[in-house]
């Protein structure tokens, strides 16, 4: 039993050797084994390769500068699209409250105008209708009172300029008489 378990512990660390990793187990025999002489652990134990004398490859600035740039132009990159984002966001927060308030100022001309159509009622409509036919009835009449009464004064004024027009006529005439008159 004892050279299973070397066996197996040595093709452990051959595949370690390799690059491979293995684990290093107990083997179970179909033989009788006796208890007392079986000292192997039964946990697996993890067998890596040991690492050489490996020296980290030191890179040249002019091999890391471009990897940097690039960097750095997607860093500006992502900051412009993140405040294009934020100026749309606002200008969207903006829109969303001028939308509510004309939301709102909407819901009160609704409200303002289902309250005048409550009191609408056609009995009202009727009614406002004959007060405004007559009012109309009134302001006619009025027109027409007023018309006639300029008629009269424009009559008035033609009969007083006529007759004042013959005095004037017959006032010259006499002084044209008299003017003759007083010539001879």
């Amino acid at each position: 039993m004892k050279k299973l378990k070397t066996l197996t512990t040595s093709t452990a660390i051959a595949l370690a050797s390799v690059g491979g990793t293995a684990f290093a187990q107990e083997a179970t025999v179909s033989a009788p084994v006796d208890p007392a002489a079986v000292t192997a652990v039964n946990e697996p134990a993890l067998v890596s390769k040991p690492v050489a004398d490996a020296k980290p490859e030191v890179k040249k600035s002019s091999d890391v500068k471009p990897a940097l740039d690039a960097q750095a132009s997607t860093v500006k990159q992502v900051e412009a699209e993140s405040q294009t984002a934020t100026a749309e966001a606002t200008s969207a927060n903006k829109a969303v409250t001028t939308t509510e308030t004309a939301l709102t100022s909407a819901k009160e001309d609704l409200k303002s105008a289902e309250a005048v159509k409550a009191n609408a009622t056609e009995e009202k409509y009727h009614s406002y209708k004959k007060l405004k036919q007559d009012a109309n009835v009134k302001a006619q009449e009025a027109n027409q009172k007023a018309t006639e009464a300029s008629t009269e004064a424009i009559k008035a004024q033609t009969e007083t300029v006529a007759s004042e027009t013959a005095n004037v006529a017959s006032a010259t005439s006499k002084k044209d008489q008299a003017d003759k008159n007083s010539n001879r």
